[in-house]
């Protein structure tokens, strides 16, 4: 009696998660093929498998890294606001300063010509 055949590898009940149990899983696979075109069919769904599960996981890593660089990025920007922030009010601090000395350079004439005349 043979092993019926599987349609999905995904159908699996455990997925294999080193290379020991993917050799046994296709080991497995093609001892229970009934003959060479069973046997090509569950290689070929093996590798499409396999390949699938890869680019997944390779999918998986890019996600990662692009939230860690994401989350660098966030931090910047928020260190660039707080800079642009305080240049402002550096700005606004400077310019009320410049405003004072307009002011006290007008009251310093005012005083000059108040002395002169006296």
């Amino acid at each position: 009696m043979e092993a019926p055949s599987t349609d999905d590898l995904s159908a699996t009940p455990q997925l294999p998660m080193d290379g020991a149990e993917w050799v046994e899983l296709f080991v497995r696979e093609m001892t229970s093929a009934s003959n060479m075109d069973d046997a090509r069919a569950r290689a070929s769904r093996a590798w499409k498998f396999w390949r699938s599960l890869s680019e997944n996981m390779m999918l998986k890593e890019q996600v990662q890294a692009l939230i860690q660089e994401n989350a660098i990025l966030k931090r910047a920007v928020s260190i660039q606001h707080e800079r642009q922030k305080e240049f402002g009010d550096r700005n606004q601090e400077l310019q009320h300063l410049k405003q004072l000395v307009s002011q006290y350079q007008e009251q310093l004439r005012a005083l000059e010509v108040e002395l002169a005349n006296s």
